[in-house]
């Protein structure tokens, strides 16, 4: 949630949830148009807001370690 409090992905409701989707996919085509723009820039540059977003990223973090 915007005030930072988490709450259960299966007490969202429908419209929440699409909320949700709409703002992954914002942020994703940002994403994309920033690294169109400057290819050079690292994911450490970039700020990443709320905890699934922090999580994601470490997740894929420790995948591609592992895979080293």
């Amino acid at each position: 949630m915007k005030s930072g409090k988490m709450i259960d992905i299966d007490l969202m409701d429908v419209q929440h949830l699409r909320n949700v989707l709409k703002m992954i996919v914002n942020n994703s085509n940002k994403h994309k148009k920033l690294m169109e723009i400057s290819p050079e820039k690292s994911f450490e540059e970039i700020q990443l807001n709320g905890d699934m977003a922090n999580f994601f990223n470490d997740s894929v973090e420790e995948y591609e370690n592992y895979e080293d």
